[in-house]
């Protein structure tokens, strides 16, 4: 038996007793300083990475360079103001980011095939890319340095080093001019300001911001920059950075961001780490850290099956992880079952676009080939931790098999309403089977103007009656940090896992709690999920709703509820004491981001408790079922068709 874990809101741990910059000895930065510290073999010139990638490789990149030797550069500045009128996103970033894919995919054509066909083509890329009055997305245009401004510079520092010694790029006025502006655009307002909040160096907190930005901040001035004192500064500075967001993380290395945000978080912290270990000669060597092993841990821990990840905050629920990036990071640290699940995951990319500019960053790319594993040939994890918890983000995993793709996955929330990336969702649970989403965290709606200002919890998708929380006396949860959950604790266990809070504190004044305790259990010898609630009001006549969001057309049946996963298993929830009524409700789903991921409906399960008095209780089961197949059995309650908010 496992003693159980119970969280003491006790102070955050902190990395190390010195600051990372301490780490690093006088003569190291002095040598990390120097112009030709950081000169890795990835040039264009220098054939061996190039010539040994695996062949199909090879063809893929220059069979889509072709595609591309004629593209048609279409102006951005008409779409720039659109956000501002329609608040749309999607308009400008999409020719925006596949400018950066044609740059990208021109760089990688040309170092392929090295006869210069590619040279002008990516030449006359680049120059429209410096045309472009900001790197700046209309939805950042109040910061001086954004992620995609940074990305951009990164991108164009990375093409001037790798054909830095081919004389029809290097001599060309536009490669010239290309390095003018990643010095003008990036380097220059990087090592003058120390003030830009994700650089978190005055209090502000960190984030994914932290460590993207001051990744493609710190690669651009290793590439480019020839002054060692001003290459001493921008490391300084990185490194100051970069000990704020891992002291921030250290406690479980958890993403609060979603794993979607991982790639960037933790991922961009590895860049960095490995870049700084190189230009040191690896006198800068943190990934015998537990808190970088915790961090790079956490993405396997929120993994469910295949690409299914457990989506709380801005994440859609299958996550194109930089699976390459993984392995890399596992191997680093050593960490098996992170390099295997990297391996299984990079198979199952292909279904993505491959020159996607949110996982093709030039860095990576050019590490996963410098690296040289056969990735596809690899082998995939033998089995998935049977638990894991996560106590500062107070999520709880359980599995009911280790093969990844067998049985049930519950995955449970406490947390605080104030998270990067928050949904008011305090006390939300997950449910798979089979590898099969059943009850699911829908995720974010494509982000749009209000996506990221004070109208943000107005969209539905951010809202707590659309997650799997309770609707108390008519109250959604609130939003901010006070809304958060209490005396967590986690006890596992070979059969029993389970994870308790209390959620009051999450609701308002008005819902009349004093205390929503919620337990979750996972059975696994009887392949059940328990969900307990126990409650006390202030006040008689009490209304409430239990509320379960859906990827499966749900039906009554026996008194339960019973969710199709396919076919032939489903899933049947029964509560006790048994709801004053129930109501099923389906949603046309309208935004393309939860199309993707759900398609064109999703559904939500009400049971509707009425007339409750100041104390109580609610068991509501959740058990595995074989056989019934849905057209036998007929639905009691109709769908009621609605449209979201």
């Amino acid at each position: 038996m496992w003693k159980r874990w119970r969280d003491r809101t006790k102070p955050g741990l902190r990395f190390g007793d010195t600051m990372l910059l301490n780490r690093i000895q006088p003569g190291a930065l002095a040598g990390m300083a120097a112009p030709d510290s950081y000169r890795p073999n990835w040039t264009a010139a220098d054939r061996r990475m190039w010539d040994r990638a695996d062949e199909r490789v090879q063809r893929y990149w220059i069979a889509r360079g072709e595609t591309y030797r004629d593209f048609a550069w279409l102006p951005l500045e008409p779409m720039y103001s659109d956000y501002q009128k329609t608040g749309n996103r999607q308009g400008f970033e999409s020719g925006y980011h596949k400018r950066r894919q044609v740059v990208t995919t021109l760089v990688l054509a040309e170092a392929f095939e090295h006869r210069g066909r590619f040279i002008e083509p990516l030449l006359d890329a680049i120059d429209h890319v410096c045309d472009e009055p900001t790197w700046v997305l209309p939805a950042h245009e109040q910061e001086t340095i954004d992620l995609f401004s940074a990305e951009t510079g990164n991108l164009l520092a990375w093409t001037c080093y790798i054909f830095g010694g081919e004389a029809a790029f290097a001599k060309s006025v536009r490669a010239a001019r290309a390095l003018h502006k990643v010095r003008t655009r990036l380097i220059e307002p990087y090592l003058k300001h120390d003030d830009y909040w994700w650089m978190a160096l005055k209090g502000e907190q960190p984030g994914n911001w932290t460590t993207w930005c001051t990744s493609n901040c710190l690669g651009a001035v290793l590439l480019i920059e020839t002054n060692a004192q001003r290459r001493a500064q921008a490391i300084e500075k990185a490194c100051r950075s970069l000990h704020r967001f891992i002291e921030v993380y250290a406690d479980d290395g958890g993403c609060d961001e979603g794993p979607m945000y991982w790639n960037f978080a933790a991922g961009c912290l590895f860049d960095c780490l490995e870049m700084l270990h190189e230009a040191s000669e690896g006198a800068l060597d943190l990934f015998h850290e537990p808190v970088i092993r915790n961090l790079a841990a956490y993405i396997g821990k929120v993994h469910i099956h295949d690409l299914y990840f457990v989506n709380f905050a801005d994440s859609p629920p299958e996550v194109p992880v930089d699976a390459a990036l993984l392995h890399r990071f596992g191997s680093r640290i050593g960490d098996l079952h992170l390099q295997a699940l990297g391996a299984h995951l990079y198979r199952l990319l292909d279904r993505y676009d491959p020159e996607d500019t949110l996982r093709l960053k030039m860095y990576r790319m050019l590490a996963t080939l410098a690296a040289g594993t056969p990735l596809r040939s690899l082998p995939g994890p033998d089995l998935a931790p049977r638990e894991n918890y996560l106590p500062k983000l107070q999520v709880a995993v359980a599995r009911e098999d280790r093969r990844a793709g067998h049985g049930l996955v519950l995955a449970a929330k406490g947390g605080h309403n104030s998270e990067r990336h928050n949904h008011n969702d305090v006390g939300n649970v997950i449910v798979y089977l089979d590898g099969r989403p059943a009850i699911i965290d829908v995720g974010s709606k494509q982000y749009s103007k209000e996506t990221f200002s004070e109208r943000r919890y107005q969209i539905w998708a951010m809202q707590s009656a659309y997650h799997n929380v309770p609707f108390v006396n008519e109250c959604m949860q609130k939003h901010d940090a006070r809304a958060a959950a209490r005396d967590a604790w986690f006890t596992p266990n070979e059969d029993v896992t389970s994870f308790g809070v209390d959620i009051s504190d999450a609701y308002p004044e008005a819902a009349g709690l004093i205390r929503w305790l919620r337990t979750f259990t996972l059975v696994r010898s009887a392949g059940t999920v328990r969900i307990h609630d126990e409650f006390r009001f202030t006040r008689q006549n009490n209304r409430y709703e239990q509320r379960f969001m859906t990827a499966c057309r749900p039906r009554t049946v026996n008194g339960g509820i019973a969710l199709d996963v396919d076919p032939q298993r489903s899933l049947v929830l029964e509560t006790i004491p048994g709801p004053t009524r129930v109501t099923l409700h389906e949603f046309d789903v309208k935004d393309n981001q939860l199309r993707t991921s759900w398609g064109g409906t999703i559904y939500q399960v009400r049971l509707h408790y009425d007339d409750v008095g100041p104390l109580g209780h609610c068991d509501i089961l959740i058990a595995t079922r074989r056989g019934d197949p849905p057209a036998t059995v007929a639905s009691a309650v109709a769908l009621d068709t609605e449209e979201l908010p």
